[in-house]
């Protein structure tokens, strides 16, 4: 997302970027920047590594936990199955 607000950031009013809320990894350019990354990593001959998953638990509350672990396990899921071959994890 950076790259994308360093490279228009002088376009002036008409580039505008959604609120960073609706900006997923599913969103279609983030998901042609993942599927470009795989590409590339393995034509030529790297891993290809997953981010870190935005979502934290909460330790003092375990539904607010149980939410999030599901959410980092559907966010791994979807890296696999995009050809990822590892991921961050903390």
């Amino acid at each position: 997302i950076f790259s994308i607000i360093k490279n228009y950031r002088g376009r002036g009013q008409w580039f505008v970027l959604p609120d960073r809320t609706q900006i997923t990894m599913t969103v279609p350019f983030m998901r042609a920047y993942t599927e470009l990354l795989v590409q590339t990593a393995h034509k030529r001959g790297a891993h290809a590594i997953g981010g870190m998953s935005a979502f934290i638990p909460n330790r003092r509350d375990p539904e607010v936990t149980a939410q999030a672990l599901a959410k980092v396990a559907a966010d791994k899921k979807r890296e696999a199955g995009d050809g990822f071959d590892g991921t961050w994890v903390a």
